[in-house]
């Protein structure tokens, strides 16, 4: 490398490529003579005599700013512009001319040139002007990458908000403008994939780190890319998760596809990462909004599959239908706590095992649907049913106490009192 772009590359620079076009051979030579480019930062893309070539090698070569002369034959240089707004508007075009005419100056304003400059200006003011228009294409270039970045984040949030239930966009068509989808009938199938390593351990364990976690992601979402108008594949609730989206309605081999994605998915991932994958695959649907069963069921089916089975792909259609949506979750839960309150010691983890959903995710939709945690309403109950046994039956507190789900009579005094007001002794004297 040499030392000038080595410098220009240390200090954080970007070299850009300048394509320069003008029919007289003593103007483009001089041009090319009279400036340091790769000390000034610029590389320099073959020369054109006209904007007929010049087409050619923005083809090939991929400038950053074409310097232009305006009168040309075959293509002059307001064609060149035009033809480059049209094809390459992020390309930016520098106008050179002897001609200084303002009919020249309206155009070039027009196909919203870069610039203007004169051949007998000094060729520090062309410099000038390149160093100038060089560092509006990097603000902009920093500026896209920032918002594609926050698209990005925007859309990982919002799929996380649809999977638990709490999007607050309740448009579709802003949804599906925000995950970067057409507008427009769908036809959706998640997959999730839980990532387990040779040992043994699923991803979440202590040992696997934010990066090996970036690269399962990159594996996954570029092997299933071509399957679909549109993958989304990030990470939830350690799980990742692929959503494919095509356009319209039509389902036939939708199943099939999405199969053949994960199957090549988990083999990228042993071949080049050294992991296995165990895959769950939802149903077809068409609603975005109905994201959170499909995750549901899909997780439920996940977490059916064996623990030696390490590449297993299993469908949600291959089994018994799982809970159809959140509120369906928060049905079998209320079961779940009104036939088990009394199990001293029950807890947030044994009400996930019976559903078959994570604890964190189950945490999720337990505050989403019932505004608390899952500790404060089995508590609920249990003081309710407390107070039920203090009015129609005559047993000892100790033995309510055991009765619904208390070890320790001291302790369950002081949560009945913090949920009544009063002492278990004081309500059963305001009873009598």
């Amino acid at each position: 490398m040499l030392q000038s772009e080595f410098h220009i590359r240390r200090l954080g620079g970007c070299i850009m490529k300048i394509l320069i076009v003008d029919d007289e051979d003593i103007i483009r030579e001089g041009i090319v003579k009279s400036i340091l480019w790769r000390e000034n930062g610029f590389d320099l893309a073959t020369p054109c005599r006209n904007g007929e070539e010049a087409v050619q090698v923005i083809g090939s070569e991929h400038p950053d700013i074409i310097l232009a002369d305006i009168n040309m034959p075959f293509m002059n240089g307001i064609e060149l512009a035009s033809w480059i707004q049209e094809h390459h508007p992020e390309m930016k075009v520098l106008f050179l001319t002897g001609y200084d005419d303002f009919q020249y100056a309206r155009q070039a304003i027009e196909l919203k040139a870069a610039g203007y400059v004169l051949k007998y200006e000094k060729h520090e003011v062309l410099l000038g002007e390149l160093k100038r228009i060089s560092e509006e294409i990097k603000k902009e270039r920093r500026e896209k990458k920032l918002q594609e970045k926050g698209k990005s984040q925007l859309a990982t949030q919002l799929m996380t908000d649809l999977i638990i239930g709490t999007a607050k966009i309740n448009s579709r068509s802003e949804v599906l403008e925000t995950l970067g989808f057409d507008q427009g009938d769908h036809t959706l199938i998640l997959a999730l994939v839980s990532i387990i390593l040779h040992t043994g351990l699923e991803y979440d364990q202590p040992n696997i780190n934010g990066l090996h976690l970036f690269s399962y992601i990159n594996v996954i979402g570029e092997v299933c890319r071509p399957f679909a108008d549109h993958v989304l594949c990030n990470s939830y609730d350690n799980q990742i998760y692929v959503l494919f989206v095509r356009k319209g309605t039509e389902t036939e081999n939708a199943d099939e596809a999405v199969h053949h994605a994960m199957e090549e998915s988990v083999e990228k991932l042993a071949q080049f990462l050294n992991v296995d994958g165990r895959v769950g695959i939802s149903s077809v649907y068409h609603d975005i909004f109905k994201t959170d069963a499909a995750y549901n069921s899909t997780y439920k089916v996940l977490q059916s599959i064996s623990g030696t089975d390490c590449r297993r792909i299993l469908h949600v259609r291959e089994t018994e239908s799982g809970l159809a949506s959140n509120h369906a979750v928060i049905r079998e839960a209320a079961h779940y706590i009104k036939d088990n309150y009394a199990v001293a010691g029950l807890s947030l983890n044994d009400l996930a095992e019976h559903i078959h959903l994570s604890p964190s995710h189950l945490c999720r939709i337990i505050k989403k649907y019932r505004n608390t945690n899952f500790m404060s309403w089995l508590t609920m109950v249990r003081i309710e049913k407390a107070e039920e046994l203090m009015r129609t039956t005559d047993r000892k507190i100790y033995e309510i106490c055991e009765l619904v789900g208390y070890n320790n009579p001291q302790y369950f005094s002081v949560v009945f009192k913090k949920y009544t007001g009063l002492s278990p002794q004081e309500y059963k004297q305001k009873l009598e």
